[in-house]
């Protein structure tokens, strides 16, 4: 591989602001899990059944299944698959209004979108600054991601779509899922890259699961962020970086053998310009 094309920039006397040309690639997030430290698509759920929205045995169809992964005995995708089953199930989705359904993602993000990990924050603010197009793929549906996104200024995003049709003057669900990207991220990433002219050579991308795997081998600058075993897994068949944020610390690094671990610093696996930024952002001592 030939060497990388660095991202020109310009760090003012103050140091206050990163301002770099434009470059021709973007960051890519995930959303549940790796900007935020919580499910959004869990908390949307909750918040529809609370408006009536949506009936009560959506929640208590997935609370063994919570219950299990919150006692480690059982995987994480237990449960997300039955969130996913409760909520779309019986058509439950059939005749609720969009804008109600837009009413409580925009609800759900004013009272839980701060609650944040640190690293993909920065990592954000960082781009934003250096003038980086972001995106987020997700499989929480659209209408959530877009509320999330449009908070962080953000204008590129994909989530799940639910079908709608026009009824009585207004758009209304059928109750069908039309497309759930999270099921190829690799398909996602490339629409995205393609419908918004961003070059994904150019480009990072984060997640903290499995189903991230197939968009963090398409980019030039994969992180793998709080993995679960199977995409850590992949993360050491492909050399791929690890951070893990624990409470305040922040830990990077590369497995380079079964049992070898190469701690990294943040120029090693993103791009010069991107990385400066982000050590301007970063609470002073979090790397450890």
């Amino acid at each position: 591989m030939g060497k990388r094309e660095e991202m020109p920039f310009v760090l003012e006397p103050a140091g206050a602001r990163v301002v770099a040309a434009a470059i021709e690639g973007a960051v890519v997030f995930d959303l549940d899990g790796t900007r935020l430290r919580w499910q959004m698509f869990h908390m949307w759920i909750k918040e529809m059944v609370a408006q009536g929205l949506l009936p009560q045995v959506v929640c208590t169809m997935a609370e063994k299944e919570l219950e299990g992964y919150h006692n480690r005995e059982a995987p994480f995708n237990d449960w997300v698959s039955q969130q996913v089953r409760a909520y779309s199930g019986d058509n439950r989705m059939e005749g609720i209004r969009v804008e109600d359904v837009k009413f409580v993602a925009r609800k759900v993000v004013r009272e839980m979108g701060k609650r944040v990990h640190v690293f993909p924050q920065c990592l954000s603010e960082a781009a934003k600054a250096c003038g980086i197009r972001r995106a987020i793929i997700s499989g929480t549906p659209i209408e959530v991601v877009e509320a999330f996104a449009l908070a962080d200024d953000i204008s590129i995003y994909l989530g799940s779509e639910l079908e709608k049709r026009g009824l009585d003057g207004m758009q209304r669900y059928t109750g069908r899922i039309e497309k759930e990207w999270v099921l190829d991220k690799c398909e996602a990433i490339h629409f995205l890259a393609e419908e918004n002219g961003f070059v994904l050579k150019h480009s990072v991308a984060i997640g903290d699961s499995s189903s991230d795997a197939l968009m963090l081998r398409e980019v030039e600058y994969p992180i793998c962020f709080n993995p679960d075993q199977r995409l850590r897994n992949k993360a050491i068949e492909y050399g791929w970086p690890i951070v893990v944020e624990r409470k305040d610390c922040i830990h990077m690094f590369r497995h380079s053998g079964p049992r070898n671990i190469q701690l990294l610093n943040l120029s090693d696996f993103l791009p010069e310009g991107l990385a400066a930024a982000m050590a301007q952002l970063l609470p002073p001592g979090s790397i450890v």
